[in-house]
């Protein structure tokens, strides 16, 4: 990692002991990436070590989930991994996406059209109005299902690309490969496949070879 080593490191040890009632056998296996005694034995950690930034939670739940989703690929498709690019949103979801939570908010509810409304009165959204309505129409039914929670994740304010790259030493360790982390901006990305089209705010897009 970065200068956020040691949370990264708590955060992502606490979410394998969590986790493992759920799926042991994958927290064993990460566990013992880096330990050398077993997660389903390990003392889970007090309040006191976990109280930490909603940023660096928000942080972690990004580095964690994307874990998971890498894991999900690799099981899938059977890939040893050489190499993982992983790429983040661009500018315009995450602006797209705050609109809408905003929006969802004041209203009790989220209307495409009020959506749409609000969104054109940015110059930068508006020049790029298909792909923004087509993710717009999407958040419309995705809005409706967070939680408190998720909205408060959604909404607390990390640079992800940044987070990330902090976070590649992990990602290396943990898969055994090289890794490469851009944001779906970057003017020079490395992305052989256009899977940085899929990268959403929270959800980085994964390219495996």
């Amino acid at each position: 990692g970065g200068g956020n080593k040691n949370t990264i490191k708590t955060c992502v040890n606490a979410w394998l002991q969590f986790m493992t009632p759920i799926t042991p056998h994958l927290c064993e296996e990460l566990w013992n990436t880096t330990h050398d005694t077993l997660v389903s034995t390990s003392i889970l950690p007090d309040e006191k070590r976990l109280k930490i930034s909603e940023s660096h939670v928000a942080g972690e739940k990004l580095v964690a989930n994307l874990v998971d989703d890498i894991q999900e690929i690799l099981n899938v498709t059977k890939i040893k991994p050489q190499r993982i690019i992983i790429y983040t949103a661009p500018n315009w979801k995450h602006m797209v996406l705050h609109k809408a939570i905003n929006l969802s908010e004041e209203n009790g509810s989220l209307n495409m059209g009020q959506l749409m409304k609000r969104i054109v009165t940015n110059p930068d959204l508006k020049k790029q109005a298909k792909q923004v309505s087509k993710y717009a129409g999407k958040l419309t039914g995705e809005i409706k299902k967070l939680n408190e929670k998720d909205i408060t994740y959604y909404q607390t304010n990390i640079d992800e690309t940044k987070y990330l790259t902090e976070s590649k030493s992990f990602f290396e360790s943990l898969f055994t490969c090289s890794i490469e982390i851009f944001s779906a901006d970057d003017s020079s990305i490395n992305d052989p496949k256009q899977k940085s089209r899929f990268a959403e705010p929270r959800r980085p897009a994964i390219y495996v070879e």
